[in-house]
């Protein structure tokens, strides 16, 4: 996070950039997404189902409303598990900002937490509100709109992702950098790949190794890593061979490379792969969830998401089952530009 975390390790770019603003929305509602025989709905942070399995698929709780999917129209349930706008769309994303983006046909546009259209469909793919403004595609080229609908930067971009402490990644001739709100390019365009700030660091692909740049663009963490996460709870996951670890702010391990995947920490625990199989580690690197899924996803709200098989379910920081791994396919993510699920 392009999907959510459900099975991690995507491009870094794809997995988090695409998916930050609407990640960072999420709800603190104690429901969560549960399928059972194909159809979705919602159990509580004790494993009581909340929400009868009735929708074709569902996501997690942002400002107050699921996104969900009935047939091939999107639409959005409040936390009692009632249709608060009907399914209409095409394709949608959930609310972040209280805004969500929404297609109709071919063209996205966005709408408010009570359904009306507050920026009309013209858009060719658009992404979440973040910092006031979202990104948009214009005849090939992003910029960024804001809340009246009005284009605050031009589109003029060859891509683009969201606002995170005041910059946005841009690519412009081939080469990744910054730009401001004011449209101003404030780390020129000169990396291969970047990743959205994060904790006011943000990572970069210099030559053929990853380091971290600060908001002036200046590098506070040396090219030295094969692959780097975002900063996230004062630590990054980072790769040197074929082994991952973590680095602090200062850039020094404070976990010494040993995992063969390692997610980014979330509410003091980090997935980490061992032995083929996933489970979770503190800061200190100790496994307190021993290793045992085959996908994982970052804790939420107390609970974290996993997968054994193509069974998927709940799990609390002891590693208890609060949702037995039930049959289905995995839980729908969300895709930023013209696919949601």
């Amino acid at each position: 996070m392009n999907r959510m975390l459900f099975f991690l390790f995507l491009v870094p770019l794809a997995f988090w950039s695409c998916n930050k603003a609407s990640y960072t929305s999420r709800d603190k509602a104690g429901l969560f997404p549960i399928e059972q025989e194909g159809k979705w709905g919602f159990c509580d942070d004790h494993g009581v189902l909340v929400t009868t399995p009735q929708f074709d698929g569902a996501a997690t709780y942002c400002c107050g409303l699921s996104l969900v999917r009935m047939g091939q129209r999107y639409g959005f349930a409040d936390k009692n598990g009632k249709l608060e706008i009907n399914p209409q769309f095409d394709r949608a994303m959930s609310f972040s900002d209280d805004m969500a983006a929404v297609r109709i046909g071919s063209k996205w546009g966005f709408i408010g937490t009570a359904g009306k259209m507050e920026i009309n469909p013209q858009f060719d793919a658009a992404g979440p509100f973040a910092e006031d403004v979202a990104r948009v595609r214009l005849g090939g080229k992003w910029g960024y709109v804001n809340r009246d609908g009005k284009l605050e930067i031009n589109p003029q971009f060859d891509n683009a992702y969201d606002f995170s402490d005041g910059l946005a990644p841009v690519k412009t001739g081939g080469k990744w950098g910054f730009t401001d709100h004011a449209g101003k390019l404030a780390i020129m365009p000169q990396y291969d790949v970047v990743l959205p700030f994060s904790e006011n660091v943000a990572a970069v692909h210099v030559g053929n190794k990853w380091g971290y740049v600060d908001t002036k663009g200046v590098l506070v963490i040396q090219p030295q890593y094969d692959l780097a996460f975002p900063m996230l709870e004062g630590s990054a996951a980072v790769r040197v061979g074929g082994t991952w670890g973590y680095i602090g702010a200062d850039g020094k391990f404070a976990v010494t490379p040993q995992f063969e995947r390692a997610g980014n920490f979330s509410e003091g625990l980090a997935a980490v792969r061992v032995g083929g199989k996933y489970g979770y580690a503190d800061p200190a690197g100790k496994l307190v969830i021993i290793p045992q899924f085959d996908g994982a996803e970052e804790f939420f709200d107390g609970l974290a998401r996993v997968a054994v098989g193509r069974k998927h379910g709940y799990i609390d920081p002891s590693g208890k089952h609060i949702w037995t791994p039930s049959n289905g396919a995995p839980p729908p993510s969300e895709e930023s530009t013209d696919d949601s699920w």
